[in-house]
């Protein structure tokens, strides 16, 4: 239904389009994988007539920088700003800086999470902040949230555009840290149950910040109108919340995606206010208890899968499920509207498509 592409197909233009944007001289012009000459700093800092400690530099960030970036995922988010661009007539030479700079500000954001969530695992690996500690780990992390507004540079768009999209990256940045800021301080406050709209708020905020900065991005690329970058920022709502609802549903459902975690159901340990925590609130007679176990964060296997089965029994998952198709068709229907006809426009339905029916960590 929200793509006619191939699961198999969208996979490979995925692999395709990473390739280049991790491949592109750009990134290691912004981020080298090691500080040798106070030339490196130029992109950083000016020049002053102290000596600076560039072994320092190295290893407390370009280490665990890369030790992050090397994993890539899909880089879905950056391969829908080419896609975008792309969709709009834009160069795709132009956005691939713009991809880079969506990627950069993704995997930083997962740097930091993985801190405040004490995720011991990312993407199949020791998460970064296990490797190197969490101190330089987060100061890595914002470092490269500076860095990737940075990249906006590295494009020939006029300075207007380029202005454009700075004031936009800090905003969605702004954005991302409200989003996570309910999403945390909820699991803060004993028997706090926030209403489907306020969970709505956050996942768009937190999770859709990153997709709308990706629509913009490609938009800009392409000299799009007004218009159309509002309706694409409506798209990336819609399409941020469905997101976060399928992959809060993997957390509780498929055990490769535990792989990535420390087992199935950590964010009952985390006691996330998810979209299947609050409908189960609602509809079971066991809530008292289903709250009682959020809050206590607990770490019992027997007690997150008794969690699990107050959802189960409440048809939560089945809910979600709905919900998180419905927010995917509402964003399908926003492309159909907003985008033109063109084999890009495929791709970005086919990635819709991918991305809800995926059964691993995006």
């Amino acid at each position: 239904m929200l793509g006619k592409l191939r699961s198999r197909t969208i996979a490979q233009l995925l692999k395709q389009y990473s390739q280049l944007i991790w491949s592109d001289p750009c990134l290691e012009r912004l981020i080298p994988k090691q500080i040798s000459s106070p030339a490196d700093l130029s992109h950083y800092t000016r020049q002053t007539p102290f000596t600076a400690d560039l072994n320092s530099y190295t290893e407390g960030i370009c280490r665990p920088v890369w030790s992050m970036l090397e994993r890539r995922g899909k880089s879905w988010r950056g391969v829908l700003c080419l896609f975008t661009a792309q969709a709009f007539g834009g160069d795709l030479k132009q956005a691939i800086p713009l991809a880079i700079s969506t990627e950069l500000l993704h995997n930083a954001s997962m740097m930091i999470d993985d801190v405040e969530d004490k995720s011991e695992v990312a993407r199949g690996k020791p998460a970064v902040h296990m490797l190197f500690g969490p101190e330089l780990t987060i100061n890595a992390a914002c470092f490269l949230y500076f860095l990737a507004q940075l990249a906006v540079q590295e494009t020939t768009l006029a300075w207007q555009t380029k202005a454009r999209l700075t004031e936009m990256y800090t905003r969605e940045l702004l954005a991302m840290h409200l989003g996570q800021c309910s999403d945390l301080q909820w699991s803060r406050v004993p028997g706090y149950v926030p209403t489907s709209q306020q969970f709505c708020q956050m996942a768009a905020s937190k999770t859709g910040s990153v997709v709308r900065l990706a629509l913009r991005y490609g938009a800009e690329a392409a000299k799009c109108e007004g218009k159309t970058i509002e309706k694409l920022m409506e798209l990336g709502d819609n399409l941020g919340i469905a997101f976060q609802i399928h992959d809060d549903l993997l957390s509780l459902q498929v055990e490769t995606y535990a792989l990535n975690k420390k087992y199935l159901g950590e964010d009952i340990t985390e006691g996330k206010r998810t979209l299947m925590a609050l409908h189960a609130v609602q509809q079971s007679h066991r809530a008292k208890r289903l709250l009682e176990l959020l809050d206590r964060k607990t770490n019992d296997l027997v007690e997150v899968s008794e969690a699990l089965s107050i959802m189960n029994e409440s048809g939560s998952l089945e809910y979600a499920e709905k919900e998180g198709d419905r927010f995917a068709a509402k964003a399908v229907a926003l492309l159909d509207e907003t985008v033109p006809d063109s084999e890009s426009k495929e791709h970005m339905r086919a990635l819709v498509h991918f991305l809800m029916q995926s059964k691993l960590s995006l």
